[in-house]
């Protein structure tokens, strides 16, 4: 497994092991974007931070957030967009920018970011029946 490949799955893994399994987690599912995207309906993802992409024609499949160790509350989103991977990429890095969060990963298919260890964002992102499915892994410390 190259670095980079090795990086990212590390930072997946430690990432969601800050989640708690029964923190009242809400989540809902849809199929994932077709050719017919449009008649389909997104699953309710509320209270994303700021500091998350949710790319405007996004389809949510899944949005899944809950309380974590530390009093963090960390979250999932899953959508599809028709907008290509390095744009969505690159627009997560700018607004992560805006923000005032710092480079983490960088690299084909992935961002990170983190801001004094109080927000986290991680977006990865692949092809996608046209599209470009899109994962983002956030966590954020009131």
């Amino acid at each position: 497994m190259n670095r980079t490949a090795f990086a990212v799955t590390a930072f997946a893994l430690i990432f969601l092991s800050a989640c708690s399994a029964d923190s009242g987690n809400e989540q809902a599912a849809q199929p994932a974007a077709s050719a017919s995207a449009q008649a389909q309906t997104t699953a309710p993802c509320k209270g994303l931070p700021e500091f998350v992409l949710k790319a405007d024609d996004a389809t949510i499949s899944t949005c899944t957030q809950g309380n974590g160790i530390g009093g963090k509350i960390s979250g999932t989103v899953i959508y599809v967009s028709w907008q290509a991977g390095d744009v969505l990429l690159q627009g997560q890095k700018d607004l992560a920018h805006r923000m005032g969060l710092k480079d983490g990963i960088s690299a084909a298919g992935a961002y990170s970011a983190t801001g004094d260890h109080e927000r986290t964002v991680m977006m990865l992102v692949e092809p996608a029946s046209g599209g470009t499915q899109v994962t983002i892994n956030w966590g954020l410390k009131p």
